[in-house]
């Protein structure tokens, strides 16, 4: 009889673990975006000159933004040599001497605040919401049936002078 009741111990925790464990793998929304916003930078190359002397990968967000917390975890991730570095930054300011710009979807406005940071190029441009070149973005992440998606405006990629990888393009819900 002591022989039966360890393996019955044992699949009785195994079965309340089961049950815990869903309610603590669960990501909460900002997070799961920030990811997204991570491998972005990986599967990214940038011209030689937009990092020759940068020792960081200067990632930029809005203050205020509802990601900010959230992408704050990515500082000192590595990205090949280099470190990921999170900056904010208030609206109506150019983010100068970023490399990746995280933006809210408010549209026309936004892309006025990044138009010099555009037009030199070497600056990836992240929209939470929106649409596909509504606001200057180059990818935008969209909620779409309870899943985190993302399109990509090829244009804006190409004249920000960046490299999309192939594997990143093949998951996006849209490549324009």
């Amino acid at each position: 009889m002591d022989r039966v009741r360890p393996p019955l111990l044992v699949l009785l925790l195994g079965v309340l673990c089961l049950g815990v464990v869903p309610a603590h793998a669960q990501v909460q929304e900002p997070a799961l975006k920030a990811a997204f916003v991570y491998n972005f930078i990986l599967f990214t190359s940038w011209p030689t000159e937009a990092l020759a002397e940068a020792r960081e990968l200067r990632l930029c967000v809005e203050a205020g933004h509802a990601l900010a917390q959230a992408l704050t975890e990515l500082h000192g991730k590595p990205v090949g040599e280099r470190r990921v570095s999170v900056q904010r930054w208030r609206a109506g300011a150019e983010p100068d001497g970023c490399h990746v710009a995280v933006v809210g979807a408010a549209g026309p406005a936004a892309e006025t605040d990044l138009a010099s940071a555009l037009a030199r190029g070497g600056l990836l441009t992240v929209s939470d919401g929106g649409t596909v070149g509504g606001n200057g973005a180059a990818i935008v992440l969209a909620r779409e049936d309870n899943r985190i998606r993302f399109d990509v405006d090829t244009g804006r990629v190409a004249h920000a002078r960046l490299v999309l990888s192939s594997r990143l393009l093949r998951l996006a819900r849209r490549v324009l």
